[in-house]
């Protein structure tokens, strides 16, 4: 079998157990999503993997299906159990992601949908870096840990190093890096008491 699969299928496998972590972790209310940032992200994940996977992305982009799905079902967890703050900004990047998918119809090339969706998604981990600056201990250390390594072993799983096989792998490989780190921030008791008394009752924060 080739290598590239193998590490493909690895990757799958591992986001399937990390992000099945991350959900399980939600519903017990040990993390708090943010809405905006997983919607953002799990829209742009269906843009980027399709755009790929029309560009001729090879093994690596399965990876970037599975999260499609897996983000998805974060983003509807979210509504209920998360932090719910959609601003001006994050609109304007759904709004972004949209333009890209137009921008592929008719040009009939999916490299603009795919370079604007990475941004997104880039932007919409930023979001997520930023709730977690704000709210320390509101992400799983673990879950992160193992995305960072995901995605370092989907590198191997690049077939040919071009933009639609390997720019948004790179890219995550240091995103979800710099959120790991951000999970050893801790946060006062009174802004947790604060944090979760407004969830509780369903309050924007």
């Amino acid at each position: 079998m080739n290598y590239h699969l193998l590490f493909a299928i690895l990757a799958a496998f591992m986001a399937i157990t990390v992000e099945g972590r991350y959900i399980y972790s939600i519903l017990r209310g040990i993390t708090i999503p943010n809405f905006s940032g997983w919607f953002i992200i799990s829209l742009s994940m269906w843009v980027i993997f399709f755009a790929s996977f029309f560009s001729g992305g090879g093994f690596s982009i399965y990876l970037i299906g599975v999260l499609a799905i897996l983000h998805s079902i974060e983003a509807i967890l979210s509504l209920r159990y998360g932090v719910f703050q959609m601003t001006r900004f994050e609109k304007i990047l759904i709004g972004s992601s949209i333009v890209g998918i137009i921008l592929w119809v008719f040009t009939a090339s999916p490299l603009y949908a795919l370079l604007i969706n990475i941004l997104i998604d880039s932007i919409g981990m930023t979001a997520i870096a930023y709730k977690l600056f704000r709210f320390p201990e509101t992400e799983d250390t673990y879950a992160w840990w193992v995305s960072v390594l995901m995605y370092c072993i989907d590198i191997f799983a690049i077939e040919k190093w071009s933009i639609s096989d390997s720019l948004f792998i790179v890219i995550n490989v240091c995103t979800c890096g710099i959120v790991f780190l951000l999970t050893f921030r801790k946060m006062h008791l009174l802004k947790k008491a604060q944090l979760y008394f407004a969830q509780f009752l369903h309050i924007k924060i």
